[in-house]
């Protein structure tokens, strides 16, 4: 069974206090009348099913007014009846996107965005005596945060992951209810990245964590999964504890235990959907969504943007069923990923989240006209005639893909712009402006042009580009103004291409004039064979002459030599510093 109370309809912005409830056996949705003191209509807000009274905990939110509010309210499952009971007990003060948990008869609320900024205070409902109480914990609690996901796991840990607060954030925190103490916890391995209003979930030993919006703001259908044993959190000397965790999982430092979870990422075998809702429970992940390509049922954007549509499809499967997948991901994909983690690119994320948002975007990014069409055509029998007749070279990328994934000829990424500054009108500024506005970052894979080439108007949005992508938006500019400007692809040594001058000689450095040179030699034969040379005149003849590397002889040669360290091979001159 399903409940729905209350949040923000899409069509117009409204807020509702309305309850629906569905079977997930027959996907059958009902508006359900309800009695008593209905709460009034909110968004942002927290529920937690009470099992001992089969009833519905609602807390905080907010109202059509953008007013956060304080109050509880519980629905009879049975009659559907509302009730204000009443409440003792300092209360947490008005906030949304708070994280809110089931325990042992209590609701065990954090965090939250309130009226002063957002808290990370950590507060228990008892849901018998409905008393609010603040428990004194010890150890560093999490920072402040909003939208985090929330579980209880092996009995008496509180487990918080995520949220936001200035930024999306990836740290984890347990708290101990028994002692009050929060752990520290750290990952091993595969992260998993920033993310806030997703889901925790603990089952067999096993903590997984599902879908969220990452730091991009778009939603993520990525599974995790991570080992975490009864007693890897245990505490030496605790009463309910008979060892302290060790191994891979936990060890002691200071007195204590700090956790290590080794993430692993599972294949959820879910393709994109924005309009999908996930819930793990009882160790199965439940999706409810709104159409399916797998099943026909296709989806029409506009009737959801007007409230028409509604959830069509259950999907449901076991947890410890899903694979790993890394075992799926082939080993060109392994070693891209691997250099895009050494590079530090992040356009992969700002391409993801543009394609997730796609509906935003104008109709000429998301489709192909039929001039378009028709080029897209000629481009694939040419393709497949280079491919015949030069079988080992590399295809040309004549129709990569642009932002929100749809193939694009690779002479319309140009758009000749003429923005309305004088300093762009010539070549100077526009270089000037592109090197300082944009964030360079290195190619994903160093040997193969982008799979995404965008269009300027989305570089210059996210202010961040690769090489490919800088050249288009100076290319760009440089067309609006009148050049006659190109895009060349090549390769280039890896110095070249990162602009690293560490082994070039600095332009502040200079060669001593020849004169000064021959006198060093004139010096230098003076010098006999084996006969010594204290530190003090070998000094002097170095200021007087030039550089002691041009003076200096090696003992054991002819006399009267003139060969010299530096006309050795594979020795590099010295200069002198400018005056």
């Amino acid at each position: 069974m399903v409940y729905v109370f209350g949040g923000q309809l899409v069509k117009d912005g409204t807020v509702s206090n309305e309850l629906f409830w569905m079977t997930s056996e027959r996907m059958e949705w009902h508006a359900q009348p309800t009695r008593g003191d209905r709460p009034s209509g909110r968004y942002g807000h927290v529920a937690v099913y009470d099992p001992d009274h089969h009833a519905l905990v609602v807390f905080g939110g907010r109202n059509a007014d953008k007013r956060r509010l304080a109050d509880i309210a519980v629905l009879d499952l049975d009659t559907f009846t509302w009730q204000r009971p009443p409440i003792s007990g300092t209360a947490p003060s008005p906030r949304e996107g708070a994280a809110a948990a089931y325990h042992a008869g209590h609701m065990v609320l954090f965090g939250g965005h309130g009226t002063g900024g957002r808290t990370n205070d950590l507060m228990l409902l008892e849901l018998s005596g409905w008393t609010w109480q603040q428990p004194n914990t010890t150890g560093t609690p999490p920072s402040p945060r909003s939208h985090a996901a929330i579980t209880v796991g092996n009995g008496h840990y509180v487990i918080i992951h995520g949220g936001r607060n200035n930024f999306v954030l990836e740290d984890m925190h347990v708290l101990d209810l028994l002692t009050r103490a929060w752990v520290d916890a750290s990952p091993k391995g595969t992260c998993p990245p920033p993310r806030h209003s997703h889901s925790l979930h603990m089952h067999n030993e096993w903590l997984y964590l599902f879908n969220g919006i990452n730091e991009l703001g778009a939603s993520t259908v990525t599974l995790f999964k991570a080992h975490l044993p009864r007693n890897a959190l245990d505490r030496p000397g605790s009463p309910h504890t008979p060892n302290a965790a060790s191994g891979a999982d936990g060890g002691e430092t200071g007195g204590g235990v700090v956790l290590q979870l080794d993430w692993q990422e599972l294949d959820p075998e879910l393709p994109y959907n924005k309009n999908r809702a996930g819930v793990m429970q009882q160790g199965q992940l439940k999706c409810y969504q709104l159409g399916s390509n797998m099943l026909g049922r296709t989806m029409n954007e506009d009737d959801a943007e007007k409230g028409l549509a509604y959830w069509d499809v259950h999907k449901v499967a076991r947890l410890d069923a899903f694979k790993s997948k890394a075992s799926a991901v082939s080993d060109r994909e392994a070693g891209s990923k691997a250099s895009r983690s050494q590079s530090g690119s992040t356009k992969s994320s700002r391409v993801q989240h543009t394609i997730h948002s796609a509906g935003k975007m104008p109709l000429s990014y998301t489709t192909n006209n039929a001039k378009e069409q028709k080029m897209l055509a000629y481009i694939g029998d040419f393709q497949r005639v280079f491919r015949e007749l030069y079988p080992y070279r590399r295809p040309m990328p004549l129709a990569p893909l642009n932002e929100c994934g749809v193939p694009k000829f690779v002479c319309t990424t140009l758009r000749p712009s003429l923005p309305p500054f004088h300093e762009l009108y010539t070549l100077e500024g526009c270089a000037k402006f592109v090197s300082e506005f944009l964030t360079v970052e290195p190619l994903e894979d160093p040997l193969h042009p982008p799979e995404h080439m965008p269009s300027p108007m989305s570089i210059l949005t996210w202010q961040a580009a690769d090489p490919f992508d800088a050249a288009t938006v100076l290319c760009s500019l440089l067309l609006g103004a009148g050049y006659n400007a190109y895009m060349v692809m090549g390769y280039a040594a890896l110095a070249v291409t990162l602009n690293d001058q560490s082994e070039t000689e600095c332009p502040w450095l200079q060669e001593p004039d020849s004169t000064a040179a021959a006198t060093a030699n004139n010096n230098a034969a003076d010098v006999r064979p084996g006969s010594p040379m204290n530190s003090a005149t070998q000094h002097r003849k170095s200021m007087a002459g030039g550089p002691a590397s041009s003076t200096t002889i090696t003992r054991g040669s002819k006399a009267g030599s003139d060969s010299t360290a530096a006309d050795e091979p594979g020795k590099r001159k010295k200069y002198q510093v400018r005056p």
